[in-house]
């Protein structure tokens, strides 16, 4: 089972395309002070940390959680964001979870803030002593190749961590044609690929990898329009979703859901027969997906979920190509009806984005 961790719905940034529908922070109506449009509770998504511990009690009794994401929102706002990294880092990376991963944007503003670990830092909180136990195959070839030299340094020439700290300029790692560097620029991310101007960075934020899969640029490229229900628009739907299964289900602020993307969708239309309040031994523990991970799509499975969301579209609708409009159902949700055809102004100026002209969709 893999599970995507949202620590918070809060964002450094405020994309339309957002699946997890972070970009309705603050999204109300100036001229209705006392009236909330869309949802409120996007304030008040930060994960206490007596929940974390749930989670991890959760998660040793489990037993079959393979993989992390402790995503969001973007992670690094969460106030007490080291404490859940070193809980989890200590408690279950290695010993009952082989992978665990922080999903950022990692904006230059953090590694300019200094919001990841130093070199010092690095080397001071990775859990070297679960090195065997843990799936690395997530961050880049660089980061594991040093990775696995400072480990058999401490396990074959000495294990102070600290006289290796003292000893980073000395201590030299030689890649062949690519020449010699120092384990202190190295872990400053002052390499630079060879035959590319690419720095490479060693992101860790209290032991724990950071990395970003796809930099913000890319995925509005080929970002489906996340608040268009396929079932609005007519598209044809697949039959079966691995979400749960390739992404994970989602643990949030108010409970589990069974897929990643879902759990956004159910929240906003509140479908809260998809929550449960305790981590699941199974996926199949939800009607509708199997003991694999793939949800049915049509109606003898998840529907009222799938049918509002664009992955279940054979042909997604790509901003790219369609704009970022919202289709009925969702301007329904977003108590954006029945006034106007088309979003507010104060949802356009919330967002500081110019938002497509809303297509005829068809009202079903």
């Amino acid at each position: 089972m893999n599970i995507e961790f949202d620590v918070t719905l809060q964002c450094n940034f405020s994309c339309l395309n957002c699946n997890r529908h972070s970009n309705f922070n603050n999204l109300k109506d100036p001229t209705k002070q006392s009236e909330e449009v869309g949802l409120n509770l996007y304030e008040n998504t930060d994960i206490n940390i007596a929940q974390v511990k749930k989670f991890i009690r959760e998660v040793k009794e489990n037993g079959t959680v393979e993989r992390i994401h402790l995503i969001g929102g973007e992670p690094l706002v969460h106030p007490f964001m080291d404490q859940i990294c070193d809980l989890i880092r200590e408690e279950i990376y290695g010993t009952h979870v082989p992978e665990i991963l922080i999903i950022s944007n990692i904006h230059p503003k953090m590694l300019k803030a200094g919001t990841l670990d130093s070199p010092e830092e690095i080397l001071r909180n990775f859990p070297w002593s679960k090195f065997d136990s843990l799936n690395l195959n997530s961050i880049s070839t660089l980061s594991y190749t040093v990775l696995n030299a400072i480990n058999n340094y401490l396990k074959t020439t000495d294990p102070d961590i600290e006289n290796l700290i003292k000893g980073m300029d000395q201590f030299i790692l030689d890649f062949g044609q690519d020449g010699s560097h120092s384990l202190k620029s190295l872990l400053e991310g002052k390499y630079t690929t060879p035959g590319k101007d690419e720095r490479q960075y060693f992101s860790f934020f209290h032991g724990i990898p950071v990395i970003n899969y796809k930099p913000l640029s890319s995925k509005a490229e080929e970002h489906r329009c996340t608040l268009v229900a396929p079932i609005d628009t007519g598209q044809e739907m697949i039959e079966t979703c691995n979400i749960p299964k390739h992404c994970g289900i989602n643990f949030s602020f108010d409970g589990y859901w069974p897929c990643s993307q879902g759990a956004a969708i159910a929240r906003l239309f509140k479908l809260n027969q998809y929550r449960k309040t305790s981590l699941p031994k199974s996926t199949a523990d939800w009607d509708g997906v199997d003991e694999d991970g793939n949800a049915t799509v049509h109606e003898s499975g998840m529907w009222d979920v799938c049918k509002l969301c664009q992955i279940a579209a054979k042909k997604h609708m790509d901003e790219k190509d369609f704009g970022r409009p919202i289709s009925i159902s969702y301007r329904k949700a977003l108590g954006m009806e029945p006034s106007d055809s088309t979003p507010p102004d104060f949802v356009i100026e919330s967002h500081k984005k110019k938002l497509a002209s809303v297509p005829n969709f068809k009202n079903k």
